[in-house]
């Protein structure tokens, strides 16, 4: 619990940052440049069959000279989605070159695509969407503009939910998110220490990306990796947080499943890889180093959650056996501090994005709080594969376009597996704590078994919840 109440602390010292960073306005470099650049954009492609018309729609409308701009559509598909790519380039009039790409295989998955349409790229700057992006018509005026600076490796932008408020899954996941792109990327460039590329919404300086040591598939995630490995050789990336481009929120817990074993395995892979080599570089400063520190190891804290939810239960018990146990209780009121601490972080993304009333903050959070932390146990596994280095293929998010006709089991495999027995037998867990509260007569650990229990019934009985969901849409 201690060391969770570290990490908040971490967490509300970025918070701090943000609220200062948040005063400054984000206006380009002076110096502009005198000509545009040549651009590439890359869009890697792997069976996308809901949203690739919307994504190329949006490509074609950007508004940037046709003869500096050209698009790589990184098609590694098996399914029809191809078919509907040579569709929409044979039908629809181009405003823009488009060079459909599709390799023999998918070696190296989403890494391999980027750096197979990087040796083919006329660009000096390459801008990455994925499939479910929309980026508005403005994206590339405003935002190659902060590379007249020639140390920026990247502009990293931040990503708007085309789907907030469809559900209490996606409300909880844009609260995430909220977060993480305002505070987190906004404190860490304010106190000018490493932020990482989040995959998407961004553009790379296509000598940066090679000075780096280019695309690597080593890890699952290929954008955290080749962010950090710039900035240790000496490159800057930038976020704008005024530049916005909305995209889609996974919609089932099947999608949010596979998108966070991504994340946090990917993570973990990352600093197995890389960790030792920052501490032991003589050109970082201490605070660069810190803040590395605190930001690779952000995934392990799901270990910790775990932890120490587990551990409550029998604590609780021998509270009554061994009297001088009743010392260690007080330090369980660190939850209590730690949540509100939280709540106040969250509750500024919050406020600016939804403009509703504190209550309804209230009840968001509460089923934020419940799914993050009953999701320690899937992600906790995913950390420690990490780890250990067991490896794992890139499985993409499956993204559905949920104002047309779809099928929830076209990429999706929504059957009860080992994961939700456990989640099952964890949320069983959890009540049993409630009822060993009440008939002790301990009152303070009873929240926590509540939001847990809670939180892990949702989670192992999610593929039913995913059919209510779907009939939501259908």
């Amino acid at each position: 619990m201690i060391i969770i109440g570290l990490i908040t602390l971490y967490c509300f010292y970025l918070f701090s940052l943000f609220k200062g960073a948040r005063r400054q306005t984000y206006i380009p470099p002076k110096k502009q440049f005198s000509e545009l650049p040549h651009i590439t954009i890359q869009l890697p492609i792997y069976n996308e069959a809901y949203v690739i018309k919307k994504l190329l729609s949006s490509i074609n409308k950007l508004d940037y000279p046709k003869e500096k701009l050209e698009i790589q559509i990184l098609d590694d598909s098996t399914d029809h989605t191809s078919t509907l790519i040579k569709e929409f380039i044979k039908n629809t009039p181009l405003a823009f070159q488009f060079k459909h790409l599709q390799r023999a295989s998918r070696e190296g998955y989403k890494a391999g695509a980027l750096d197979y349409g990087l040796g083919l790229s006329k660009g000096e700057f390459v801008a990455i969407f994925d499939a479910d992006f929309e980026p508005p018509s403005d994206f590339l005026i405003k935002a190659i503009a902060y590379f007249s600076d020639p140390n920026i490796a990247l502009v990293q932008c931040k990503w708007g939910h085309k789907n907030r408020n469809d559900s209490f899954l996606t409300k909880a996941q844009a609260m995430a998110l909220d977060v993480h792109f305002s505070v987190e990327h906004m404190g860490r460039k304010h106190n000018k220490v490493f932020i990482n590329f989040n995959g998407t919404a961004g553009i790379w300086r296509k000598q940066a990306i090679r000075d780096a040591g280019g695309w690597s598939a080593d890890t699952l995630t290929e954008d955290l990796d080749l962010s950090y490995r710039a900035q240790i050789k000496g490159w800057t990336c930038a976020y704008i947080e005024t530049i916005e481009c909305p995209a889609e929120l996974p919609s089932f817990f099947s999608s949010l499943r596979t998108q966070q074993f991504r994340w946090m395995k990917g993570g973990a892979e990352v600093v197995k890889k890389m960790f030792s080599n920052i501490l032991q570089h003589k050109n970082l400063s201490l605070k660069v180093k810190r803040h590395a520190a605190g930001h690779l190891f952000s995934s392990s804290i799901f270990i910790l959650i775990f932890l120490n939810a587990v551990l409550s239960l029998p604590l609780l018990w021998i509270k009554h056996q061994v009297d001088y146990i009743d010392n260690v209780f007080p330090f369980l009121s660190l939850f209590l501090i730690n949540i509100i601490l939280i709540a106040v972080i969250y509750h500024y993304p919050f406020k600016k994005h939804q403009h509703k009333a504190f209550y309804y903050f209230i009840a968001e959070f509460i089923i934020f709080l419940a799914l993050s932390m009953a999701l320690s146990l899937h992600n906790s596994i995913a950390v420690i594969e990490g780890y250990l280095g067991i490896k794992s293929p890139f499985v993409r998010t499956p993204k559905y376009d949920m104002q047309k006709n779809w099928n929830l089991s076209a990429y999706t495999k929504n059957s009860f597996g080992l994961i939700h027995i456990l989640e099952c037998f964890m949320g069983l867990y959890f009540c049993f704590g409630i009822v060993l509260g009440l008939q002790l007569g301990e009152f303070g650990l009873m929240p926590m078994h509540l939001i847990l229990a809670l939180g892990f019934f949702t989670l192992g009985l999610s593929p039913i919840v995913d059919i209510f969901l779907y009939k939501k849409h259908a």
